[in-house]
């Protein structure tokens, strides 16, 4: 991925306002090292678990560098420890499209 697409540089500026281009330099940076950051859906679902905060953008760039899985299942799943979690986003695709 060269380029975040249309539908993530969409939600980036629609969450975090101001702080976009803090959001956006923060994103590249870890795609520019991290193979398993550098997927758009993993990016769709650190973006979604972020809730419009840095820190917490921070933080799930960090998860997904270690184990993109981990961030993928917090973002589309619910009922994380159930027997038989209920997938309720698909966030390989694009935002507005995902559930």
């Amino acid at each position: 991925m060269t380029e975040l697409p249309p539908d993530i540089h969409q939600k980036i500026t629609t969450d975090f306002g101001t702080q976009a281009p803090e959001a956006i330099d923060l994103l590249n940076k870890a795609i520019s090292t991290s193979k398993y950051v550098n997927d758009a859906h993993v990016v769709r679902c650190v973006i979604h678990l972020a809730e419009k905060d840095l820190i917490k953008l921070t933080e799930y760039i960090e998860m997904a560098k270690l184990d993109p899985r981990d961030v993928m299942f917090l973002a589309e799943y619910t009922n994380h420890a159930a027997e038989n979690p209920t997938r309720i986003h698909d966030f390989s695709k694009p935002f507005g499209k995902n559930g």
